[in-house]
């Protein structure tokens, strides 16, 4: 068992290190993407739980709040994390502070990741193509101090700078947030009104994406505050920072909506409710191939349905 564990691991490893230098842009960039929310996932679980067991913890013991009063924490701490991201976002896209990226200036850049100054600005004058007169190139090769060629691409350093650090600040909070949502769902789940049946129990989901869908309303005001604040030509850079922050509160419905429903799903399943961290402890039912057909039966059609809805709303985007 330890060999097998050990050649996985091996295999896993060196499959990752094939997808993330691919020859295909796409397949590297979501291979990238999806290592990145990976890491987010996980140091989102540990920053999410300390901060988490210290709040109940304060709350219960010395401010004597009861199961209900509880839930309004949580959703409460859910609240504070969407409003950090919100207010991050705005900040790396210039809504105030002094550092306000353009997004209009492109310069020539070392395009070989290999290199210890990747993306370090070049001089243009030192630049192939500038030196030919080629105004429309975006790639072209420059020497280094040793007069070897080296790779450089045309590009908005800025821009990409702010994307990358507004996605990974966007990211992260999300998370936060939709595991403080899924403590404030699930301890309505666990309750004595809602643990009764799964289709009570599925009220708690319904109860969550709504109190979060009204948070996620509250906050445009906050994002339209914002936005009225940022200096200079701003249109790009306003939209941007929308599509970053609506993708973050999409993570955040995903999140809690997707953990609560398969908690119900399973407790149809198997007639025993999960626990608030997903586990069936102590197990009161005897496991069969049967559970586990009709688990990976609605795992399926949850990934079937998924697909169409992504395609639904693909023809619905390309009617208008």
């Amino acid at each position: 068992a330890s060999g097998c564990l050990l050649l996985g691991g091996v295999t896993f490893i060196m499959a990752l290190f094939q997808l993330v230098n691919v020859a295909d842009d796409d397949i590297r960039r979501y291979a990238w993407k999806v290592v990145s929310n990976t890491i987010s996932i996980f140091m989102a679980v540990l920053v999410f739980h300390g901060n988490d067991h210290v709040l109940m913890h304060f709350s219960a013991e010395y401010l004597g709040a009861k199961s209900p009063a509880l839930t309004l924490i949580q959703f409460l701490h859910c609240i504070v994390y969407t409003t950090a991201m919100i207010i991050g976002v705005a900040y790396h896209f210039g809504a105030f502070g002094s550092a306000v990226p353009d997004f209009e200036h492109e310069a020539w850049t070392i395009a070989d990741a290999n290199l210890h100054n990747f993306e370090e600005v070049v001089n243009a004058g030192d630049v192939r193509a500038v030196m030919h007169g080629d105004e429309t190139a975006t790639k072209s090769i420059t020497f280094d101090k040793y007069g070897l060629e080296v790779a450089v691409v045309k590009k908005n350093v800025q821009m990409e700078a702010c994307m990358r650090r507004s996605q990974s600040w966007s990211t992260f909070m999300a998370h936060l947030a939709g595991f403080a949502a899924i403590g404030a769902g699930g301890s309505m789940q666990q309750s004595k009104r809602f643990n009764g049946s799964p289709g009570v129990c599925f009220v708690p989901v319904l109860i969550t994406t709504g109190v979060l869908l009204c948070v996620l309303q509250g906050t445009r005001l906050l994002r339209a505050s914002m936005s009225r604040q940022m200096p200079g030509k701003h249109d790009r850079r306003l939209k941007l920072m929308r599509e970053t922050v609506s993708e973050a509160e999409a993570e955040i419905l995903a999140l809690a909506m997707s953990f609560m429903t398969a908690q119900a799903v399973r407790f149809a399943i198997t007639g025993q409710l999960p626990n608030a961290e997903g586990l069936e402890e102590p197990l009161r039912f005897e496991p069969t191939w049967q559970h586990v057909r009709l688990i990976s039966a609605s795992g399926l059609a949850f990934f079937v349905g998924s697909i169409l809805l992504s395609r639904s709303r693909g023809l619905l985007a390309g009617g208008e």
